[in-house]
Protein backbone atom coordinates (compact mmCIF):
# COMPACT_ATOMS: atom_id res chain seq x y z
CA UNK A 1 0.00 0.00 0.00
CA UNK A 2 1.19 3.57 -1.04
CA UNK A 3 2.17 5.76 1.66
CA UNK A 4 -0.06 8.94 1.91
CA UNK A 5 0.88 12.08 0.64
CA UNK A 6 3.10 14.44 3.62
CA UNK A 7 2.68 17.79 2.84
CA UNK A 8 5.63 19.81 3.38
CA UNK A 9 6.25 23.30 4.21
CA UNK A 10 9.96 25.15 4.75
CA UNK A 11 11.13 27.62 6.86
CA UNK A 12 14.51 30.20 6.20
CA UNK A 13 16.82 29.97 9.18
CA UNK A 14 18.30 33.07 10.76
CA UNK A 15 21.68 31.48 9.14
CA UNK A 16 20.24 31.21 5.40
CA UNK A 17 19.45 27.72 5.39
CA UNK A 18 16.09 25.85 4.72
CA UNK A 19 14.30 23.46 7.13
CA UNK A 20 11.84 21.55 6.14
CA UNK A 21 8.57 20.69 8.18
CA UNK A 22 6.49 17.76 7.04
CA UNK A 23 2.70 16.71 8.46
CA UNK A 24 0.15 14.16 7.07
CA UNK A 25 -2.03 17.35 6.67
CA UNK A 26 -1.12 21.00 5.79
CA UNK A 27 -2.20 22.06 9.10
CA UNK A 28 -0.03 19.91 10.89
CA UNK A 29 2.89 20.85 8.71
CA UNK A 30 2.14 24.68 10.12
CA UNK A 31 1.81 23.91 13.27
CA UNK A 32 5.57 22.42 13.11
CA UNK A 33 6.83 25.56 11.47
CA UNK A 34 5.14 27.82 13.70
CA UNK A 35 6.21 25.84 16.50
CA UNK A 36 10.03 26.00 15.07
CA UNK A 37 9.44 30.17 14.72
CA UNK A 38 8.46 30.37 18.51
CA UNK A 39 11.88 28.62 19.33
CA UNK A 40 14.25 30.66 17.62
CA UNK A 41 12.15 33.74 19.03
CA UNK A 42 13.41 32.53 22.06
CA UNK A 43 16.64 31.69 20.68
CA UNK A 44 16.73 28.03 20.67
CA UNK A 45 18.86 26.28 17.91
CA UNK A 46 16.05 24.19 16.10
CA UNK A 47 18.82 22.50 13.96
CA UNK A 48 20.26 21.01 17.19
CA UNK A 49 21.46 17.29 16.84
CA UNK A 50 23.01 16.78 20.17
CA UNK A 51 21.95 13.37 21.86
CA UNK A 52 21.08 13.27 26.36
CA UNK A 53 24.35 11.48 26.18
CA UNK A 54 26.29 13.99 24.54
CA UNK A 55 25.33 16.14 26.77
CA UNK A 56 25.23 14.57 30.02
CA UNK A 57 29.29 13.75 29.35
CA UNK A 58 29.75 17.71 28.51
CA UNK A 59 27.78 18.67 31.46
CA UNK A 60 29.70 16.11 33.83
CA UNK A 61 33.31 16.97 32.22
CA UNK A 62 32.65 20.77 32.61
CA UNK A 63 30.83 20.92 36.24
CA UNK A 64 31.74 18.29 37.95
CA UNK A 65 34.80 16.49 37.07
CA UNK A 66 38.15 17.45 39.11
CA UNK A 67 35.55 19.75 41.15
CA UNK A 68 34.21 17.17 43.18
CA UNK A 69 35.40 14.45 46.25
CA UNK A 70 36.34 11.42 43.70
CA UNK A 71 33.37 9.37 45.34
CA UNK A 72 31.17 11.94 44.22
CA UNK A 73 32.20 11.93 40.87
CA UNK A 74 31.75 7.98 40.88
CA UNK A 75 28.24 7.82 42.13
CA UNK A 76 27.34 10.53 39.11
CA UNK A 77 28.79 8.45 36.41
CA UNK A 78 27.14 5.31 38.20
CA UNK A 79 23.83 7.18 38.12
CA UNK A 80 24.22 8.17 34.51
CA UNK A 81 25.61 5.30 32.96
CA UNK A 82 22.94 2.82 34.78
CA UNK A 83 19.78 4.56 35.10
CA UNK A 84 19.63 7.72 32.59
CA UNK A 85 21.53 6.89 29.84
CA UNK A 86 19.85 3.82 28.88
CA UNK A 87 16.58 5.44 29.05
CA UNK A 88 17.23 8.74 27.58
CA UNK A 89 20.71 8.28 25.89
CA UNK A 90 20.46 8.02 22.28
CA UNK A 91 17.06 10.76 22.23
CA UNK A 92 17.77 13.89 20.97
CA UNK A 93 17.99 16.67 23.55
CA UNK A 94 14.95 18.39 21.67
CA UNK A 95 13.32 15.59 21.28
CA UNK A 96 12.95 14.55 25.24
CA UNK A 97 9.37 15.67 26.78
CA UNK A 98 7.61 15.36 30.40
CA UNK A 99 6.56 12.02 29.73
CA UNK A 100 9.67 10.45 28.73
CA UNK A 101 11.28 12.15 32.16
CA UNK A 102 8.07 10.29 33.60
CA UNK A 103 9.20 6.88 31.57
CA UNK A 104 12.90 7.23 33.25
CA UNK A 105 11.56 7.79 36.97
CA UNK A 106 9.08 4.64 36.23
CA UNK A 107 12.04 2.89 35.15
CA UNK A 108 13.67 3.48 38.72
CA UNK A 109 10.43 3.42 40.71
CA UNK A 110 11.68 0.06 42.05
CA UNK A 111 14.86 1.62 43.49
CA UNK A 112 15.35 3.57 46.68
CA UNK A 113 14.17 7.24 47.26
CA UNK A 114 17.63 8.36 47.61
CA UNK A 115 18.48 6.90 44.44
CA UNK A 116 15.24 7.97 42.32
CA UNK A 117 16.39 11.35 43.68
CA UNK A 118 19.96 11.48 42.14
CA UNK A 119 18.90 10.66 39.55
CA UNK A 120 16.09 13.48 39.19
CA UNK A 121 18.70 16.00 40.28
CA UNK A 122 21.52 15.10 37.53
CA UNK A 123 18.71 14.90 35.05
CA UNK A 124 17.55 18.26 35.75
CA UNK A 125 20.88 19.73 36.18
CA UNK A 126 21.46 18.45 32.49
CA UNK A 127 18.48 19.79 30.73
CA UNK A 128 18.89 23.36 32.62
CA UNK A 129 22.37 23.70 30.41
CA UNK A 130 20.43 22.83 27.25
CA UNK A 131 18.25 25.78 28.30
CA UNK A 132 20.76 28.05 29.00
CA UNK A 133 22.45 26.88 25.71
CA UNK A 134 19.51 27.43 22.96
CA UNK A 135 18.96 23.46 23.02
CA UNK A 136 15.48 23.43 24.01
CA UNK A 137 13.07 26.51 25.00
CA UNK A 138 12.07 24.90 28.42
CA UNK A 139 13.29 21.69 30.39
CA UNK A 140 11.38 18.75 30.09
CA UNK A 141 11.46 17.80 33.98
CA UNK A 142 8.96 19.78 35.22
CA UNK A 143 8.48 20.56 39.13
CA UNK A 144 5.45 18.15 39.09
CA UNK A 145 7.76 15.59 38.58
CA UNK A 146 8.95 14.14 41.79
CA UNK A 147 11.25 10.92 43.58
CA UNK A 148 9.49 8.31 44.98
CA UNK A 149 10.36 4.67 46.39
CA UNK A 150 10.72 4.00 50.30
CA UNK A 151 13.30 6.80 52.19
CA UNK A 152 16.02 5.29 54.29
CA UNK A 153 14.68 4.74 58.40
CA UNK A 154 15.90 7.49 60.74
CA UNK A 155 18.87 5.94 62.27
CA UNK A 156 18.40 6.22 65.96
CA UNK A 157 21.66 5.99 67.99
CA UNK A 158 22.45 2.77 70.44
CA UNK A 159 21.29 3.10 74.04
CA UNK A 160 23.70 3.05 76.34
CA UNK A 161 22.58 -0.67 77.02
CA UNK A 162 22.98 -1.29 73.96
CA UNK A 163 26.88 0.31 73.52
CA UNK A 164 27.47 -1.94 76.89
CA UNK A 165 26.53 -4.79 74.83
CA UNK A 166 28.18 -4.77 72.23
CA UNK A 167 31.31 -3.71 73.76
CA UNK A 168 30.95 -6.79 76.13
CA UNK A 169 29.97 -9.12 73.05
CA UNK A 170 33.10 -8.53 70.69
CA UNK A 171 35.88 -7.68 73.98
CA UNK A 172 38.71 -10.14 73.68
CA UNK A 173 38.73 -9.80 69.52
CA UNK A 174 40.78 -8.37 67.33
CA UNK A 175 37.00 -5.86 66.20
CA UNK A 176 37.24 -4.79 70.00
CA UNK A 177 39.51 -2.13 69.16
CA UNK A 178 37.71 -0.59 65.87
CA UNK A 179 34.54 -0.86 67.79
CA UNK A 180 35.75 1.07 70.94
CA UNK A 181 37.28 3.57 68.00
CA UNK A 182 34.37 4.20 65.94
CA UNK A 183 32.44 4.23 69.39
CA UNK A 184 34.12 7.16 71.31
CA UNK A 185 36.26 8.97 68.00
CA UNK A 186 33.25 9.20 65.49
CA UNK A 187 35.12 8.39 62.65
CA UNK A 188 33.95 7.16 59.22
CA UNK A 189 34.76 3.62 58.91
CA UNK A 190 37.54 4.66 55.80
CA UNK A 191 38.78 7.13 58.49
CA UNK A 192 38.97 4.71 61.27
CA UNK A 193 40.96 1.88 58.68
CA UNK A 194 43.45 5.00 57.66
CA UNK A 195 45.14 5.33 61.29
CA UNK A 196 48.34 4.97 61.86
CA UNK A 197 50.39 4.94 64.90
CA UNK A 198 51.99 7.78 64.07
CA UNK A 199 48.48 9.62 63.84
CA UNK A 200 48.20 8.71 67.62
CA UNK A 201 49.48 10.64 70.57
CA UNK A 202 49.24 8.93 73.69
CA UNK A 203 50.60 11.65 76.25
CA UNK A 204 47.57 14.54 74.63
CA UNK A 205 45.12 11.68 74.39
CA UNK A 206 44.25 12.53 70.76
CA UNK A 207 43.77 11.29 67.43
CA UNK A 208 44.67 12.79 64.02
CA UNK A 209 42.91 11.93 61.25
CA UNK A 210 45.23 12.62 57.86
CA UNK A 211 43.48 9.97 55.09
CA UNK A 212 40.70 7.36 54.53
CA UNK A 213 40.97 3.73 53.06
CA UNK A 214 38.40 3.85 50.03
CA UNK A 215 37.48 0.47 47.95
CA UNK A 216 36.01 1.33 44.67
CA UNK A 217 34.08 -0.96 43.04
CA UNK A 218 37.21 -1.93 40.39
CA UNK A 219 40.14 -1.98 43.63
CA UNK A 220 38.55 -4.25 46.80
CA UNK A 221 42.24 -4.25 48.19
CA UNK A 222 41.71 -0.83 48.57
CA UNK A 223 43.12 2.71 48.07
CA UNK A 224 44.86 5.15 50.28
CA UNK A 225 42.90 8.92 50.18
CA UNK A 226 44.76 11.85 51.43
CA UNK A 227 42.01 13.80 49.97
CA UNK A 228 39.26 13.54 52.70
CA UNK A 229 35.53 14.13 51.74
CA UNK A 230 35.41 17.53 53.19
CA UNK A 231 38.30 20.45 54.21
CA UNK A 232 37.22 19.65 57.80
CA UNK A 233 37.74 15.92 57.70
CA UNK A 234 41.61 16.85 58.36
CA UNK A 235 40.83 16.76 62.01
CA UNK A 236 42.16 16.16 65.92
CA UNK A 237 39.57 13.78 68.60
CA UNK A 238 40.28 13.21 71.85
CA UNK A 239 39.66 10.24 72.94
CA UNK A 240 38.47 9.25 76.81
CA UNK A 241 41.37 7.40 78.36
CA UNK A 242 39.50 4.17 78.67
CA UNK A 243 39.53 4.25 74.59
CA UNK A 244 43.48 5.50 74.83
CA UNK A 245 44.10 2.51 77.34
CA UNK A 246 42.66 0.09 74.89
CA UNK A 247 44.66 1.56 71.90
CA UNK A 248 48.03 1.40 73.90
CA UNK A 249 47.16 -1.86 74.70
CA UNK A 250 47.50 -2.82 71.02
CA UNK A 251 50.17 -0.81 69.98
CA UNK A 252 52.23 -2.98 72.43
CA UNK A 253 51.41 -6.13 70.37
CA UNK A 254 51.96 -4.17 67.34
CA UNK A 255 54.74 -4.41 64.64
CA UNK A 256 52.85 -2.54 61.85
CA UNK A 257 52.45 0.95 60.77
CA UNK A 258 48.11 0.77 60.90
CA UNK A 259 46.05 0.87 63.83
CA UNK A 260 43.89 -2.23 62.09
CA UNK A 261 46.12 -4.00 59.83
CA UNK A 262 46.10 -7.38 57.51
CA UNK A 263 48.44 -10.22 58.95
CA UNK A 264 51.08 -9.16 56.66
CA UNK A 265 51.11 -5.71 58.21
CA UNK A 266 49.50 -3.58 55.51
CA UNK A 267 46.21 -1.76 55.41
CA UNK A 268 43.24 -3.89 55.11
CA UNK A 269 41.38 -4.73 51.98
CA UNK A 270 37.61 -4.65 51.71
CA UNK A 271 37.43 -8.69 52.43
CA UNK A 272 39.72 -8.51 55.29
CA UNK A 273 37.88 -5.65 56.58
CA UNK A 274 34.24 -7.59 56.10
CA UNK A 275 36.14 -10.89 58.06
CA UNK A 276 37.14 -8.34 60.64
CA UNK A 277 33.38 -7.28 60.63
CA UNK A 278 32.06 -10.35 60.73
CA UNK A 279 32.68 -11.32 64.31
CA UNK A 280 30.43 -8.59 64.91
CA UNK A 281 27.70 -10.10 62.82
CA UNK A 282 27.28 -13.13 64.35
CA UNK A 283 26.36 -12.08 67.59
CA UNK A 284 23.30 -10.21 65.90
CA UNK A 285 20.34 -12.11 66.46
CA UNK A 286 18.71 -11.17 62.89
CA UNK A 287 21.86 -12.36 61.06
CA UNK A 288 22.75 -16.05 60.20
CA UNK A 289 25.73 -16.17 58.61
CA UNK A 290 28.04 -18.99 59.38
CA UNK A 291 27.13 -22.89 59.01
CA UNK A 292 27.90 -25.81 61.07
CA UNK A 293 29.96 -26.40 64.46
CA UNK A 294 31.77 -22.03 63.24
CA UNK A 295 27.74 -21.11 63.28
CA UNK A 296 27.32 -22.61 67.30
CA UNK A 297 30.35 -21.41 68.84
CA UNK A 298 29.21 -18.28 68.75
CA UNK A 299 25.92 -17.05 71.22
CA UNK A 300 24.28 -14.27 69.73
CA UNK A 301 23.55 -11.57 72.02
CA UNK A 302 22.79 -8.79 70.49
CA UNK A 303 19.06 -8.24 69.63
CA UNK A 304 19.85 -4.71 67.12
CA UNK A 305 21.42 -4.41 64.04
CA UNK A 306 25.03 -2.81 64.44
CA UNK A 307 26.90 -1.10 60.89
CA UNK A 308 29.96 0.96 61.05
CA UNK A 309 28.45 4.45 59.79
CA UNK A 310 25.48 3.46 63.45
CA UNK A 311 28.22 3.76 66.10
CA UNK A 312 29.69 7.29 64.43
CA UNK A 313 26.09 8.29 64.72
CA UNK A 314 26.27 7.05 67.88
CA UNK A 315 29.04 8.93 69.51
CA UNK A 316 28.26 12.35 67.59
CA UNK A 317 24.73 11.98 69.40
CA UNK A 318 26.17 11.40 72.54
CA UNK A 319 28.73 14.29 72.57
CA UNK A 320 25.58 16.69 71.67
CA UNK A 321 23.69 15.42 74.57
CA UNK A 322 26.97 15.86 76.55
CA UNK A 323 26.55 19.31 76.19
CA UNK A 324 29.45 20.03 73.38
CA UNK A 325 28.44 23.19 71.28
CA UNK A 326 27.71 22.69 67.57
CA UNK A 327 30.95 24.19 66.60
CA UNK A 328 33.32 21.70 68.63
CA UNK A 329 30.79 18.97 66.98
CA UNK A 330 31.03 20.11 63.78
CA UNK A 331 34.72 20.05 63.89
CA UNK A 332 35.37 16.79 65.88
CA UNK A 333 32.88 15.13 63.37
CA UNK A 334 34.38 16.37 60.22
CA UNK A 335 31.39 17.85 58.65
CA UNK A 336 31.93 20.55 55.87
CA UNK A 337 29.17 22.94 57.60
CA UNK A 338 27.52 23.45 60.90
CA UNK A 339 24.29 23.08 58.73
CA UNK A 340 25.02 19.03 58.12
CA UNK A 341 25.40 18.80 62.32
CA UNK A 342 21.76 20.55 62.91
CA UNK A 343 20.03 19.14 60.26
CA UNK A 344 21.89 15.02 61.21
CA UNK A 345 22.57 14.83 64.26
CA UNK A 346 20.97 17.21 66.78
CA UNK A 347 17.55 15.16 67.49
CA UNK A 348 16.61 13.51 70.34
CA UNK A 349 16.05 9.72 71.00
CA UNK A 350 12.04 10.86 72.26
CA UNK A 351 11.84 7.39 73.98
CA UNK A 352 14.94 8.02 76.06
CA UNK A 353 14.31 11.62 76.87
CA UNK A 354 10.54 11.93 76.95
CA UNK A 355 10.39 11.23 80.66
CA UNK A 356 13.32 14.12 80.94
CA UNK A 357 11.22 16.63 78.82
CA UNK A 358 8.36 15.55 81.25
CA UNK A 359 9.86 16.61 84.25
CA UNK A 360 10.86 19.70 82.93
CA UNK A 361 7.23 20.64 82.02
CA UNK A 362 6.68 19.73 84.88
CA UNK A 363 8.73 21.95 86.83
CA UNK A 364 9.93 18.80 88.68
CA UNK A 365 14.44 18.55 88.93
CA UNK A 366 16.05 16.31 86.86
CA UNK A 367 18.93 14.30 88.31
Amino acid sequence: MADKKLYTVTLTLPDGTRKYFRGKTKKEAERKRTEARMKIGMGVDVNCETTVEELADLWFRLYKEGKLHKRSEESITFILAHYILPVLGKMKVADVKPIHIQQLMNAVSKYSFSTQKKVLQYTRAIFTVAVENGMVARTPVGSSIKAGGPKAKEKKPLTKEQTDALLAAVKGTRVYPLIVVLLYGGLRIGEALGLMWSDIDFDAGTITVNRSIVYPPSNRSGEINTDLKTENAHRKIPLPKEAMEVLRREQLNSKALWVFPKQDGDFLSYDSFRSMWYLVETRQISKRKGTGKRRELVERTLDFDVHPHLLRHTCITRWFEQGLDLKEIQRMAGHSSLELTLNVYTHYNEEERFEETAAKIRGEVVS
